[in-house]
């Protein structure tokens, strides 16, 4: 049977939907809702209106974002020297992009839907912003087409030497209290004060790769660490500030002149994409290896034992370092134009 539909004081009313629910002519919708649309529900108040206005604008916006990528792909493919097929690679990872929404929508339950929007919504329009800077399509997929040894070899660096260094930091409170009978107090004591000396490992590190190459600074600490690692979980209990100091001092000199190296290696198109790709890889690891440390854990079930052996990790890593040139006291320029080829 026909919906009859019927005015009432100024609203209409749809006989035979479920709740009889009223209508407003169209005359009296908001602005931005054109007529053909038809009335909305009576009973929505001007606040509901006004919320729903806001959201509908942001989901204007959305949809926007959305189809110029489309609509702009003959204007993209000219500008970035794109062929057809090679459009499709393009687009399939700027869709990725979506991937990590999911991890940010749950928060919605913990902080409220409407923080949620609007960071959301900023961070949309910040990013369509950012593209107008974009030099070319794909930096990562540039990066390892132009510098692919140079890539490869700093992705291995971070992955494995933040492997290997994640695990053994994380467990330094846990293992000092329960197993060396340490209080929470104690263990905040050395960290206040024998830290203020592993700390200085960034600027001695820094001079000392002006004077002796970045690469050797590196190298002599990610080989250090797992012995110092060793000293620390199965040494002496009653010198444990001393192995943790120097751990400190090691992790401070080769990550400052590891994030150094990863920049200056590449021209400065792509010093974003070495940097970001490093952190990403570094998070990688450290997530990798504290999954294998519970493995282990599970089968071994000696900490002092299991964390030396994760820690070896950084050895890889101080292999890999070989794979890329010395950038100490030399033009930024020199580097770059001396890796860009295939081969490199």
């Amino acid at each position: 049977m026909p919906e009859a539909i019927r005015s009432v004081a100024g609203y209409r009313r749809v006989v035979g939907s479920p709740r009889n629910v009223e209508y407003r002519k169209v005359g009296q919708n908001p602005w931005w809702i054109p007529p053909f649309l038809g009335g909305v529900p009576a009973g929505l108040s001007p606040e509901h209106l006004s919320l729903l206005g806001v959201l509908s604008f942001a989901m204007f916006f959305e949809n926007y974002d959305f189809s110029l990528l489309g609509n702009a792909l003959p204007q993209l493919g000219r500008t970035f020297g794109l062929s057809k097929g090679a459009l499709g690679d393009f687009t399939s990872i700027t869709r990725l992009g979506a991937l990590p929404a999911f991890l940010f929508v749950p928060l919605a339950d913990r902080i409220g839907r409407r923080r949620v929007v609007l960071l959301s919504v900023i961070g949309m329009s910040l990013g369509s912003v950012l593209t107008a800077t974009s030099q070319s399509a794909r930096p990562l997929t540039g990066l390892l087409r132009e510098h692919p040894r140079r890539a490869l070899a700093i992705g291995l660096i971070g992955l494995m030497s933040s492997a290997g260094i994640a695990v053994s930091f994380q467990f330094i409170s846990e293992f000092l209290q329960t197993l060396r009978g340490w209080t929470p107090g104690r263990f905040a004591l050395m960290s206040f004060f024998f830290g203020a000396l592993g700390i200085i490992g960034n600027p001695v590190a820094g001079r000392m790769a002006d004077r002796f190459g970045r690469r050797r600074v590196i190298v002599v600490a990610l080989l250090a660490f797992p012995a110092l690692v060793a000293t620390f979980y199965a040494g002496p209990a009653r010198f444990v500030a001393i192995p943790w100091t120097a751990m400190v001092f090691t992790n401070m000199a080769s990550g400052v002149m590891l994030r150094a190296l990863a920049t200056e290696l590449f021209p400065t198109a792509f010093r974003g994409a070495a940097g970001g790709t490093l952190a990403l890889l570094e998070t990688l690891g450290a997530v990798v290896w504290l999954f294998l440390y519970s493995r282990a854990m599970a089968r071994i079930g000696n900490q002092q034992l299991v964390i030396p052996l994760l820690s070896l990790a950084t050895i890889v890593a101080a292999g890999a370092v070989f794979f890329v040139p010395e950038t100490a006291r030399r033009e930024l320029e020199q580097i770059s134009d001396e890796g860009a080829s295939r081969t490199q």
